[in-house]
């Protein structure tokens, strides 16, 4: 563990990070920012510690517990079972990290009622055999969810499709800010509704499976009048037609939308393009990451070039203030210099980090954006050639060359 030392006989207050040292440490981690709690000294002596150990050191102290993170093995749930929402009264925050456990996927493990805690307001969990549905939260005072996972989506113990996620979200009136993941694609008609969302300020999509269809068939059925951080992530198709009509649309209806945030590789070169045409007005804040594709990167097409960027012309999001670019590896030097000169009246920051290597000096134009306050940083790459010998692999290669030692002057 890490706690801050304070003078006299006080006992520790934890930081940001209570982990329990080796081997503790490789089993949890948990944070409370406001309990002080007295020094916890697991016995180390023993190879092959209890999983519980150090939770058991916690529990004791739960209702202390403000903001607590814990990574836990599914087995440990049992241990958490123990304590009531009447034991945490003053929790606020529980973050719940579901080690993957492969023996154990397939258990249904008790759900802790802290869930059920008085004033538990925010809640994120990351696991695969957890269905939200089936948590004991008192929806109706949730400000703050995260409901994702560990691995693939197809490990997961149960189906987070677009309708739970329409369930989840009409138990939450006061919801501000939600990260979900959504597995697709659509199948069939949902039921016509509705739902009210009216706090939801930040909403977050990870999309498995079309992506653009899911997200889309998702805000069909939301009203969100609040709306201003929409984040999408999920990869795409390779799909030559644009089937992000219903997402352009709803996000269009959202009439305080100011910031988006994509990956780039959820979307084909055309259907990005007519996403980014498709934006409103009112975004300020665009941020678009480029991932590498680890399982076929040499077919993934990259959808951000040249073409796809003259998208964002001065009659396509007229109020943009900030562009973050991470990972660019198509758009020139020289569409990026006509881009941000053309929008020097309103534009304040840009912020590129290029994968590849520099091909034109534009720093030297920027002028006219930096003196009217405008912030640039534009980084790239710089790729180190091969060390190859034009004997290598040849039979009569001559030996390395070996320079003597010499022992250094003192």
């Amino acid at each position: 563990m890490k706690p801050r030392s304070r003078s006299g006989s006080r006992s520790p207050k934890l930081g940001c990070n209570v982990q329990g040292r080796a081997p503790c440490q490789s089993l949890w981690k948990a944070t409370s920012t406001m309990a002080y709690l007295p020094p916890l000294t697991p016995n180390l002596a023993h190879n092959s510690p209890s999983p519980d150990l150090f939770l058991n050191l916690l529990v004791p102290h739960a209702s202390r517990w403000q903001n607590i993170r814990l990574v836990i093995p599914s087995p440990a749930l049992e241990t958490l079972s123990a304590l009531t929402e009447r034991d945490v009264p003053l929790l606020k925050y529980f973050k719940l990290v579901q080690r993957p456990d492969q023996p154990h996927i397939d258990t249904k493990w008790a759900l802790p009622r802290i869930f059920y805690g008085p004033n538990l307001s925010r809640i994120s969990v990351l696991a695969n055999n957890i269905n939200p549905l089936d948590l004991p939260l008192r929806w109706s005072q949730l400000t703050a969810i995260s409901f994702v996972h560990m691995g693939p989506a197809w490990s997961l113990g149960h189906s987070q499709t677009r309708q739970v996620i329409l369930d989840i979200l009409s138990r939450c009136p006061k919801l501000q800010s939600c990260k979900l993941l959504v597995q697709g694609p659509p199948e069939g008609d949902l039921p016509h509704s509705n739902i009210e969302c009216p706090c939801l300020h930040t909403l977050e999509l990870m999309c498995d499976g079309a992506p653009l269809l899911t997200a889309g068939s998702v805000l069909t059925h939301l009203s969100l009048p609040e709306l201003r951080d929409f984040k999408l992530s999920g990869l795409g198709e390779l799909l030559s037609v644009f089937a992000g009509e219903s997402l352009v649309s709803s996000l269009a209806a959202s009439v305080r939308l100011e910031r988006i945030s994509i990956h780039s590789n959820t979307f084909s070169k055309s259907s990005l393009h007519d996403f980014l045409r498709g934006l409103p007005s009112t975004i300020r804040y665009l941020h678009i990451t480029e991932p590498l594709h680890i399982w076929r990167p040499s077919i993934v097409e990259v959808a951000l070039d040249d073409e796809v960027f003259a998208a964002l012309n001065a009659t396509c999001c007229p109020a943009l203030e900030e562009l973050v670019i991470n990972s660019c590896r198509k758009v020139s030097d020289e569409v990026l210099l006509r881009f941000i000169l053309s929008r020097v009246a309103t534009l304040k920051l840009v912020d590129i980090k290029f994968d590849r290597e520099r091909e034109v000096d534009i720093l030297p134009h920027l002028e006219p954006f930096l003196e009217a306050g405008g912030k640039a940083s534009i980084t790239y790459i710089t790729l180190i050639p091969p060390r190859f010998s034009p004997w290598m692999g040849l039979p009569d290669a001559p030996p390395p060359l070996v320079l003597p030692y010499q022992a250094p002057e003192f």
